[in-house]
């Protein structure tokens, strides 16, 4: 489907009620491709669970509410498709984080409020990084660094951009 016609009508939640593992959002879509008949359908709705591969730019299209008749909007949607498709050609991984995705299953952080948390948290393997990143880059060329260069190149680091 594409996101154009596309939009959350609900969020569930851990509210206790109902199936374990029901957590998620109910989208709408007004038009989609129904794939095992290669049937153009209307009015469909779907589960989005909470636990799927979420790219945080892409999904807050998804679930927006877009007006068909604005040319912002859909001048915006080729722009989400056009960098969907690029992120979809790597498997949306790169660098480190497509090493430790293919060698470990999973992705080490989906993006950066996950890091900062990790930073925080997590000091004696924000250590290991830093280590790791000293033998990449060189002790010196970290120690040369201002505080906000380092933490840039920390994030890009760690979210395999690097």
């Amino acid at each position: 489907m594409n996101p154009k016609h596309t939009m959350s009508l609900c969020a569930v939640g851990q509210d206790d009620v109902g199936a374990d593992d029901a957590e998620g959002n109910i989208l709408r879509a007004a038009e989609y491709l129904d794939e095992s008949t290669n049937t153009r359908m209307r009015d469909g709705l779907f589960r989005l669970p909470a636990d799927a591969f979420r790219d945080k730019t892409t999904m807050e299209w998804i679930m927006a509410v877009k007006d068909e008749n604005s040319e912002t909007d859909a001048l915006f949607n080729e722009q989400v498709m056009l960098r969907h498709n690029r992120i979809a050609k790597t498997g949306g991984l790169t660098g480190l984080r497509k090493l430790t995705a293919e060698s470990t299953g999973y992705a080490t952080f989906g993006d950066e409020e996950e890091l900062n948390h990790h930073i925080k948290f997590q000091s004696e393997e924000a250590d290991e990084t830093i280590a790791a990143m000293s033998d990449h880059y060189g002790q010196e060329r970290l120690e040369k660094m201002k505080a906000s260069e380092f933490y840039r190149l920390y994030k890009d680091y760690s979210l395999g951009k690097q």
